[in-house]
């Protein structure tokens, strides 16, 4: 009985053995299993346009044209490729995000590349002499300009600070006054040159061509129309009241930012809360409790230290250079605070979120790319931050001056005020010391 037993398996193991080996011969055996689509690493992980990577992993064609590479989801072209390795170059512009590669309907994410942008400024208008000119933009003077704002046809609105006057930089580069009278501070409403404002600090402009301006000196927020008539949207006298536009108070309005449903947030710097104006220009409290201080939270619970420039991105969230916190501070769409992005004390760090530090940032820029720009006043640099929280700097050496040139050269005297076109390849600075607006470039 066992002898037998013995014999069917040692028959049903030769015939096992034999069909596995007559399986690998023909080459029809069992299929190996692809280990799939991985990417495991990118070398370098950081660099400008043109630079040359290598994607290391698995999963990979060896036909180069079968694998689709993108940086930040801007696509890259593979130009040699093995099972384990693709070649390709940075493209232009592609700025810093995940890197991806898709094989055959498969899709595989990698590391993060952190995009260097290759960077130009120029001098954009103003002749570096403070003074009151308009007329060609080179010879033009200006006096401690603020804050800047983009029309939907691309003409650049510049608020002249202690010139008391908004300003406009024209297609035929020329520059000329839209309302104000400049050089003349007050209050008044009227047409255009005579109207007043009284240190006017920022500007927001709307969809349909209304220039909202936040009077820092007459604790008001105006507005301009497309008929150039200029009246008070909302705001008597200093102080801190809530209501009808007869009846609200602001104390020193700074940054002012529009909301995707036409209301207004207004950085209030000193009652240190940020203030909600509707269409009608009734005021609210958005958040603060106007204590100084940097505590996070809900709405009034939160605390901010001289609030200044802000700015939304296209999800509703509203950046602010949080100035005496040099701290940029996050509201988001629930009306929770929190800290974006610099840990408190004044400094010169780029590192990701809490970790970075600021000296006195002043205004923030959002482009479609949800990058943050920052005026970084004492630093005398143009910082970014992306929206992994890591920060960068643009251009900007740390030591004040006049200096065109690339981002290793060029030089601001306490930048205060920036504009960003939607795609963040052009960003203008209202370079404060210098009386002059510079155009930075960023490829």
């Amino acid at each position: 009985m066992h002898t037998s037993k013995g014999i069917i398996y040692c028959v049903i193991f030769a015939l096992t053995a034999s069909l596995f080996a007559s399986c690998k011969e023909s080459g029809t055996g069992p299929e190996q299993q692809n280990p799939g689509l991985v990417v495991k690493s990118v070398n370098p992980i950081k660099g400008k346009y043109d630079t040359e990577i290598t994607v290391s992993g698995e999963g990979f064609s060896e036909k180069p044209s079968e694998n689709k590479l993108n940086i930040n989801g801007i696509e890259a072209v593979v130009t040699s490729s093995s099972p384990t390795s693709l070649t390709s170059v940075i493209p232009k512009g592609a700025g810093s995000g995940p890197v991806t590669v898709q094989v055959k309907g498969e899709t595989a994410e990698g590391p993060t590349f952190h995009y260097i942008p290759t960077v130009n400024v120029t001098t954009f208008a103003g002749s570096g002499q403070l003074g009151y000119r308009d007329g060609e933009k080179g010879q033009a003077r200006f006096n401690y300009p603020v804050g800047l704002e983009l029309t939907s046809g691309g003409e650049l609105v510049v608020v002249d600070h202690w010139n008391h006057c908004v300003r406009i930089i024209k297609h035929d580069e020329t520059v000329s006054t839209l309302a104000g009278t400049c050089g003349s501070g007050g209050l008044g409403d009227g047409f255009g040159t005579n109207a007043r404002f009284f240190r006017p600090i920022d500007v927001e402009v709307a969809d349909d061509g209304v220039l909202y301006i936040s009077d820092f000196g007459n604790h008001r927020i105006r507005q301009i129309e497309p008929s150039s008539l200029v009246r008070t949207l909302s705001g008597t006298t200093q102080g801190y009241r809530n209501g009808l536009p007869q009846e609200a108070q602001f104390n020193y309005p700074a940054g002012i930012a529009q909301g995707a449903d036409g209301q207004l947030y207004i950085g209030d710097s000193g009652n240190n809360r940020i203030r909600r104006v509707t269409t009608n220009g009734e005021v609210f409290t958005y958040a603060g409790s106007g204590r100084r201080g940097a505590e996070n939270g809900y709405g009034e619970m939160a605390e901010f230290y001289f609030p200044f420039g802000m700015d939304l991105d296209k999800k509703g969230r509203i950046f602010i250079a949080d100035y005496g916190n040099n701290s940029i501070r996050l509201i988001s769409s629930d009306i929770v605070v929190s800290t974006f992005s610099g840990g408190g004390e004044s400094g010169y760090v780029n590192e990701n979120g809490e970790d970075a530090r600021y000296s006195s940032p002043y205004d923030v820029a959002v482009d479609s790319n949800e990058m943050i720009y920052v005026a970084d006043f004492y630093n005398h640099r143009i910082r970014r931050i992306a929206p992994d929280r890591s920060v960068i700097d643009i251009a900007g050496t740390g030591e004040p001056g006049l200096v065109n040139g690339d981002e290793t050269e060029a030089q601001f005297d306490s930048p205060i005020g920036l504009a960003v076109n939607e795609d963040g390849t052009v960003l203008y600075v209202a370079d404060h010391h210098n009386h002059v607006i510079r155009k930075v470039t960023i490829e």
